[in-house]
């Protein structure tokens, strides 16, 4: 008897703590005590400036259920009154309740109990991955939340419950981009341009602060009147563009300004500034990792075919050192550049069925750089395809049996298929090997038919593309491919041999 009133008075005691668990000795839940009722009242916090493409979250939102815990599900998103398609939904997830099992000692006996406790630290909080669809807009999002409880199961769908607001700075910069600071002289930047965003905003350092203050409102930028100048220094400071809506996380800009600070005046010679020039991270000498600071691979699925061989499907190569020429040579040495930055694709392996593939460069802001700067993309790319492969495989074709085709767009979010694409071979200009004469437009065999230019097979073809702030300045997110794709449809008489090269692609921005 004295067993059995200790085991009822624990239970008692643990039942006042958790209040969706049971306390009985099958270890199971108890009979609910709370009467179930359809939920309502779910109401989220607005989630106001946040960056496109971004990683988001919202908190944990409020809601009426009686006690009872909730399932939730994103029922749609809208922009514009439109519902979006899968692909934001399949970017979003929504969290669940967690039941946790605790073991409790019974009193002094020795005997244990299981405490069943549901965990809604989390529950309905809304998570966006990064590189979502997610760009500049407003977003609401329709929830439905259900309560089950033994034989009472009732949901509410509750219609554009949260408000999601993207939209915050492409970029900040200045005009000029570098100033030079004397002692004494009380020099004043131009104030900072912020590109995009909304409103409701602030400035403040994030670093050299005590050598140098910015003003709140406008962003201009003048030297501490605390801090004396004993030698020339060269200081790029991290701005800070803080939003009242959100100000815990503010963002962080580098790269945006110039700050030389002397004792006498300095001449400032104009910024050529290499912002994005890629290189490999090797897996092993096969097989680069195409990742991070650097291209992704997007394959068909003839790599699944038999007997091909997948780790040679590309590598990375010393760039320049397959080029050999002075020019690629001067570019990597201004740019500071020494790593790998090349990729090699071989069209063997045996491989004669019809295949795809992109090559993606990680995306580049540009809006960084629209201010005081003319801006352009350079890459270098070599197809090679023997003459004996094109007599025999594409007798009397008058094209290549791969085409490369090199496209750009702002709004890459990993899958190829579902990007809005621009083909860019007719509009970058392009020169082969070291010839002075430039043309417009990518050469045979890049496009698949002879032109005025004659053929470029096994040869180096430099293009470049002027990115005029008119056109691309506000862009945060700009992404180049480069896909592989073949002139043939059923498989070849016999293997197709050759090779693809691309080479030091980079982006430079030069002051005006």
């Amino acid at each position: 008897m004295k067993k059995l009133t200790l085991l009822r008075l624990s239970c008692l005691m643990i039942f006042g703590i958790f209040l969706f668990q049971g306390c009985e000795s099958h270890d199971s839940f108890g009979k609910e005590v709370q009467v179930p009722v359809k939920p309502s009242n779910l109401s989220y916090a607005d989630i106001i400036g946040y960056k496109q493409y971004g990683y988001m979250q919202t908190d944990v939102p409020t809601y009426n259920s009686n006690g009872h815990p909730l399932l939730f599900e994103i029922v749609s998103i809208k922009k514009d009154g439109v519902v979006l398609d899968d692909t934001y939904l399949n970017a979003t997830s929504i969290l669940n309740y967690s039941v946790i099992e605790t073991e409790k000692e019974i009193g002094d006996t020795g005997e244990t109990h299981t405490i069943f406790t549901n965990d809604l630290s989390e529950a309905g909080r809304i998570i966006i991955e990064d590189g979502n669809p997610f760009e500049d807009g407003d977003y609401y999002f329709t929830i439905r939340a259900t309560v089950d409880v033994e034989n009472y199961r009732e949901s509410t769908v509750f219609e554009d419950v949260l408000h999601l607001q993207v939209g915050w700075a492409n970029g900040v910069t200045y005009c000029p981009f570098q100033v030079n600071f004397v002692n004494g002289e009380n020099t004043i930047s131009g104030p900072a341009t912020v590109l995009g965003g909304r409103t409701n905003t602030r400035f403040e350092l994030g670093s050299d602060s005590d050598k140098l203050t910015i003003d709140p409102i406008s962003g201009a930028i003048s030297m501490n009147p605390s801090y004396t100048v004993t030698e020339t220094e060269v200081i790029n400071p991290i701005i800070k563009l803080v939003y009242e809506s959100n100000e815990s996380v503010p963002l962080n800009f580098t790269g945006n300004f110039t700050a030389v600070l002397s004792t006498t005046p300095v001449e400032l010679d104009k910024e050529v500034n290499y912002f994005f020039y890629p290189t490999l991270k090797p897996v092993d000498s096969n097989n680069p990792a195409f990742g991070g600071d650097g291209y992704t691979v997007e394959t068909s699925a003839f790599v699944d075919k038999p007997n091909w061989v997948k780790k040679h499907f590309y590598k990375e190569i010393v760039a320049a050192a397959k080029l050999n020429f002075d020019e690629v040579l001067e570019t990597r040495t201004e740019a500071g550049v020494t790593e790998m930055s090349g990729s090699q694709f071989n069209y063997w392996g045996p491989l004669k069925n019809p295949f795809e593939t992109w090559l993606i460069a990680d995306p580049v802001n540009l809006a960084t750089y629209s201010g005081c700067f003319e801006t352009k993309m350079v890459f270098w790319v070599k197809q090679n395809i023997p003459q004996e492969i094109l007599d025999n495989v594409f007798p009397g074709q008058a094209e290549t049996p791969v085409n490369i085709e090199i496209k750009i767009t702002d709004n890459y979010s990993g899958d190829v298929y579902n990007t809005d694409w621009t083909q860019i071979n007719d509009v970058l200009t392009c020169k082969i090997e070291e010839a002075d004469n430039a043309f417009v437009g990518t050469p045979y065999p890049l496009i698949g038919e002879v032109g005025p230019e004659g053929t470029a097979n096994n040869m180096w073809v430099k293009c470049e593309m002027d990115l005029p702030v008119s056109e691309y300045g506000n862009m945060n997110n700009f992404t180049i491919a480069f896909r592989t794709i073949t002139n043939y449809d059923s498989d070849l008489p016999e293997n197709l041999r050759g090779e693809l090269y691309i080479s030091d692609l980079h982006f430079v921005a030069t002051e005006k």
